[in-house]
C-alpha cells in the first residue's frame, strides 16, 4: 500500500467515526426543524438554494441534507472531472505555437506566457502538462474559496470560469459571494456578466459564459 493510500484510508476511518456522532446530533436537529418550520423558512435558513433548468428558469427548493457528502467533501477536495477537462479543452482550443492573447500571449490550451517566449513552440505532451498544472491551480482556488456543497457539474463549470478569468477575478467576484451565501440561482446568473474585453462585448465570451451557466445548472446542488 502506498503512503498516500494509507493516508486516505486513515482519513476515511476518522470521517466514519465523526459521522456517527455528527449524524446523531445533526439528524435530530433537521427532523426538529422540519416539524417546526415551513418550506420557505427552511429555504431561507439554508441559503435559499435553488435548482435550475437549462432554460434559465429556477424552482426554489431546499438543498438535500447530506452529512456524509459534506463531511467527506471537507476532507477530500474536489477535482475537475474528465468531462470537465474536455469542456475546458473545447472552450480554449489548442495551439502549439504562441498566439496573441489579451494582455500578452498564450500557448497550448490557453496557457498564458510572456510575449516572445516559447518561440519554437511546444509538443502536445507539453501542452497537456501545462493544462494539468493550470487545472491544479484552478482546483485549489475553488476548493479554498467555495464554502457550500457543489455537484460535479457545478465544480466543472466554475473550473472553466476560473481557468478563463483567473483566480484573482473569481475570488473578488459577486458570483462567489452569492454562491457562498447559498444563492445558487444568483451565482448562475452572474456568469453572463463576464463577457467584456475592455469596453467591448465579445460573442466568444458570451457563448462560453452561456455554456458554463448551462453546465452549472444541469445537475445542481441547491
Amino acid at each position: 500500500m502506498r503512503d498516500d493510500d494509507a493516508w486516505i484510508l486513515a482519513l476515511a476511518a476518522s470521517a466514519a467515526i465523526l459521522l456517527v456522532f455528527y449524524s446523531s446530533r445533526a439528524g435530530a436537529s433537521v427532523l426538529s426543524s422540519a416539524g417546526a418550520g415551513t418550506g420557505a423558512g427552511t429555504g431561507a435558513a439554508m441559503g435559499g438554494a435553488t435548482t435550475g433548468t437549462g432554460t434559465g428558469t429556477f424552482a426554489a427548493t431546499a438543498p438535500p441534507y447530506d452529512p456524509v457528502g459534506q463531511l467527506l467533501g471537507a476532507i477530500v477536495p474536489m477535482t475537475v472531472s474528465p468531462a470537465g477537462i474536455a469542456f475546458i479543452k473545447q472552450q480554449e482550443g489548442l495551439t502549439l505555437t504562441p498566439m496573441p492573447d489579451a494582455g500578452g500571449a498564450a500557448i497550448g490550451y490557453g496557457h498564458e506566457i510572456a510575449a516572445g517566449s516559447f518561440a519554437a513552440g511546444i509538443t502536445l505532451d507539453q501542452a497537456e502538462a501545462l493544462l494539468a498544472s493550470d487545472i491544479a491551480t484552478v482546483e485549489s482556488t475553488i476548493n479554498g474559496a467555495v464554502t457550500v456543497p457543489l455537484s460535479q457539474q457545478q465544480f466543472d463549470a466554475l473550473a472553466d470560469f476560473v481557468y478563463n478569468v483567473g483566480s484573482g477575478a473569481f475570488l473578488s467576484s459577486t458570483l462567489l459571494r452569492m454562491l457562498n451565501a447559498g444563492d445558487y440561482a444568483g451565482a448562475a446568473a452572474q456568469f453572463s456578466r463576464w463577457v467584456h474585453s475592455g469596453n467591448q462585448v465579445l460573442p466568444g465570451l458570451q457563448s462560453r459564459r452561456l455554456a458554463e451557466s448551462q453546465l452549472f445548472t444541469s445537475t445542481a446542488i441547491g
